[in-house]
Formats: C-alpha cells, structure tokens, sequence
C-alpha cells in the first residue's frame, strides 16, 4: 500500500484525489495526510510515499523548500498539477528532482496526451503547407490562469521552437476543460478537439502517476512528464 500525501486537499482536484482513494479506486493508495492550498503542516507531507499536489505555486514551492532542506534521506516522490507558475518556480522543482522523481503536468488526461502526440505529427505537415493554427479553450469561471497549462502545452506540441499561436481563452460557468485548435487553409479546415466530461479523468490520471513514480525511483535526475509515465508506464 502506497501511503499518499495530497497538498491542495481543500480544492476540487486535490478533493477529488481523496475522495476517489477513499472510494476504493486503487486498493495500492491510502491518503495519510492532507494539507490546503495555503500550505497548511508541510511538513507531515514528506512522511508518506508518494505526494500528489493541486495547490498553487506559493504552497508548492514551500514544500520543495522544505523538501530540498531536509537532505538526500528518503523522500517521496511528487506528482504536480499546480498550474500558473511565475518565473523561477520551476527551478526548485527541478532541484528537488535531482533527488527524487518529481513529475509536472498541466493535465493528467491520457487523451490530452494522445491530442498532444498527434498535434506533433500533423502540425509538421499542415504547417508546411501554410495552414494557420489557432486555440479556443473554455473553463469555468474561477480558473485564474489563461490561457491555461494544457493549452499552452498543446501550443508547444504546435510550435516546438517557442513561437506563439492564438489563443482565446473563455472563463464561463462550470466548464471542466475544453481545447479546440483549428488549422485554417486557403480552402479548408482541420480541426482537433477534446472535451472533459468531468475531473475524475484527471484524478485518476494523477493517482495513477504517483504509482508509478513510486515504482520507479532509479527516474531521479530531472524533472519527468506525462510523456515519460505514458510511454513507459503504460506499456
């Protein structure tokens, strides 16, 4: 049985994490400990197995503080869907990854994975014969960052050099996540979508990672990607 930490517990996904391992979902993880988005006692989170966080950049970076201060003694592994960093964030994550399997996502949807795999492939062609690419996303009203992680992370499947397409972003209602891109030709279109039915996919993807981060603690050494779990730990 994995012992599992949530950090972020108070919110919707950190609650769903909870609620679906208290449901019975995996009988391989057991929450132990649980601490809100504020932070809350970190310091208990870093006596379990495995760390599963949707909390916000400030509470995560204290836990990778507080994690990169304890020393090269066993640790937990981390899986992070904390989203809306701010510049230098991710340097301490990646430290912490350094010691321990520490893996970052903006969406833990096997189909998200899937749409990105396929962005990859297609976008080669469709961008050399001059199609234009644009991005709708949609979610509810109370998402602060926009555009999003996934859809940031689905331009990068687009432009891998860093170029930037358009995005617009919607905030209405209680939408769980849409991302359409359109590629737009002289004389046609060609669109990609997905649509969440609800956050359990996410959940559940999450719970899933922390498994097998937990399962694979010789991955130390830098910061590791649903594209690292999907292709290895899918299998």
């Amino acid at each position: 049985m994995i012992r599992l930490g949530v950090l972020g517990s108070d919110g919707k996904m950190g609650g769903l994490v909870c609620a679906l391992s208290a449901s019975g979902y995996s009988s391989r993880v057991d929450v132990r400990t649980k601490a809100d988005r504020s932070g809350g006692d970190l310091a208990a989170l870093l006596d379990v197995d495995a760390v599963i966080d949707f909390s916000a950049p400030e509470a995560s970076t204290a836990l990778a503080d507080l994690a990169l201060a304890r020393g090269p003694v066993r640790l937990p592994v981390f899986v992070v869907g904390t989203t809306g960093w701010r510049p230098g964030d991710m340097d301490r994550l990646t430290g912490l990854s350094k010691i321990t399997p520490v893996l970052v996502s903006s969406n833990f949807s096997p189909a998200i994975w899937a749409m990105n795999e396929m962005l990859r492939t297609a976008s080669r062609a469709l961008l050399g014969l001059g199609y234009v690419p644009a991005m709708v996303e949609r979610h509810h009203i109370r998402k602060k960052d926009a555009p999003s992680g996934t859809a940031l992370g689905l331009e990068r499947a687009v432009y891998p050099d860093g170029k930037k397409m358009k995005i617009e972003s919607i905030r209405n209602g209680e939408t769980v996540g849409d991302h359409e891109l359109i590629f737009e030709g002289a004389h046609d279109s060609i669109m990609l979508a997905h649509h969440a039915k609800d956050r359990a996919v996410f959940a559940r993807g999450a719970i899933e990672a922390a498994i097998w981060c937990h399962g694979n603690r010789s991955r130390a050494g830098r910061l590791l990607s649903m594209d690292d779990f999907m292709r290895e730990g899918m299998k």
